[in-house]
């Protein structure tokens, strides 16, 4: 069934250099030994890629190296380009701008469950043609974890990796330490956009990782069935994982954990919170041992409210009990039109939460105090012993939600979960310093932004 559906979306690329790719490279010319042999060879060199999630020149030991493939890995993360936002302070629903932008990413920076960053919003207050460049330009600047860039053409995903090897001292040391990726849209499983291709094959010639996701929406662009929408989406991931491996053998390749997106036939409108989509493309992730790209912390509703946190708390914890490695579009509202900074703190105390759940349990001789047992006996109290002392903060204490009882929750303001997350945003926005790029460094990345400024 793949080989079928990869000669089917082959069929569709529409650019001339991705089909010579995959037809030619390999065995000179032979399609069908061509198509199989490739297939083997792309999942064998894919599987297991390594990539460090963070790179400063300065940073002279060297950031920490991670794979993105392990299992019980989860790196979160804000999405781009919510065209809306709601406010913090005002709760007010409002086209976003670039300090916005600003905001979201030195606040990703300070929360300590998210992983890396991607920018959360179009910023409208700037030329639409260069936004991508003034968006990696914030990211750079405010931030020090890993980056997942989107730009809107392939000349924007070129000026994204320069500015990258500008931060990290050159191409050879981004290839050493790459700490940015890009999200790649694809117009559908099997049309292939030669502006998806290009940047695919542009990450893949230097040795760069990408992700590659084919839109799909059951119904309208693939069959209405899950497992028709999933077949459609997993064919245009294969053929870019096809196409990268045959331009550099072993280039990285993250693969989207999602892919069954149903077209709402009520409302016409892709629903991001759905339940049907969530564990059997990562499940399938994992039997080819590629890291997983996952989709979570989200909702459908307009606005912060009780199915906002409802929706965002099954979809992490979904993706946290299927594996999913890398996880982004946390604090996502109506469908991904409108993001909230409320919404991604209220998802990092959740996160906070899973960590502890997805740990294990230490069973320890200190930590079944066996011997304390027996000490205490039937009828002592814990609670002044030094033991109880010493371990009391390995159990899970919350920031944001509420444990206190009526009283004590209405003597300390009586505040609801979104306004005490709204304070923690304006707290962390007024306090928290992100650790800032060397001014001759900042001033050559700013150079990447006017340059394409100058040039439209």
């Amino acid at each position: 069934m793949l080989f079928f559906l990869l000669r089917a979306t082959c069929r569709k690329l529409n650019t001339q250099h991705a089909t010579r790719i995959i037809f030619f490279t390999l065995n000179k010319g032979d399609k069908r030994k061509c198509q199989t042999s490739a297939v083997t060879k792309c999942l064998l060199e894919a599987r297991a890629s390594n990539v460090c999630p963070n790179g400063r020149a300065k940073n002279s030991t060297g950031p920490r190296c991670k794979s993105w493939s392990e299992p019980a890995s989860a790196f979160t993360s804000k999405r781009r380009w919510t065209c809306s936002k709601i406010d913090h302070r005002s709760d007010e629903r409002r086209k976003a701008v670039l300090q916005d932008v600003v905001d979201g990413i030195t606040l990703c920076d300070a929360l300590p469950n998210i992983d890396f960053v991607m920018c959360m919003f179009l910023p409208s207050d700037v030329k639409q043609a260069v936004l991508d460049r003034y968006e990696m330009e914030v990211m750079l600047n405010y931030t020090t974890k890993p980056i997942i860039f989107v730009t809107t053409e392939f000349s924007g995903c070129v000026d994204a990796v320069e500015m990258a090897e500008i931060v990290v001292g050159g191409a050879e040391a981004l290839r050493r330490k790459p700490f940015v990726a890009p999200y790649i849209n694809v117009t559908t499983g099997l049309i292939h956009n030669e502006d998806a291709v290009q940047k695919l094959l542009y990450m893949a010639e230097k040795g760069l990782p990408t992700t590659y996701i084919p839109s799909t929406q059951g119904g309208a662009t693939a069959p209405v069935t899950l497992a028709g929408a999933m077949v459609v989406a997993q064919a245009g991931v294969m053929a870019g994982l096809v196409m990268s491996q045959l331009k550099r053998e072993g280039t990285p390749f993250i693969m989207p954990g999602w892919g069954g997106n149903m077209l709402d036939m009520r409302t016409t409108v892709q629903p991001y919170a759905d339940p049907d989509k969530r564990a059997m493309v990562l499940d399938y992730g994992h039997y080819l041992g590629l890291p997983m790209f996952a989709l979570a912390g989200v909702s459908d509703s307009k606005m912060v409210d009780q199915q906002a946190a409802a929706e965002a708390a099954m979809t992490l914890m979904t993706d946290a009990l299927a594996g999913g490695n890398i996880v982004h579009d946390l604090g996502y509202l109506e469908s991904g039109l409108t993001g909230s900074l409320v919404q991604l703190t209220i998802c990092d105390e959740i996160l906070n939460w899973l960590e502890h759940f997805v740990k294990g349990v230490d069973v320890s001789d200190e930590a079944l105090s066996l011997d304390l047992i027996d000490e205490i006996g039937p009828d002592g109290f814990y609670l002044e012993h030094d033991h109880t002392f010493d371990n009391f903060r390995d159990r899970w204490y919350p920031e944001l939600f509420e444990r206190n009882n009526y009283d004590g929750w209405l003597a300390d303001g009586g505040k609801t979960l979104a306004e005490r997350a709204a304070d923690k945003v304006n707290k962390i926005l007024a306090n928290h310093k992100p650790e800032p790029l060397p001014d001759d460094i900042a001033a050559a990345v700013h150079a990447v932004v006017q340059r394409a400024e100058d040039a439209e």
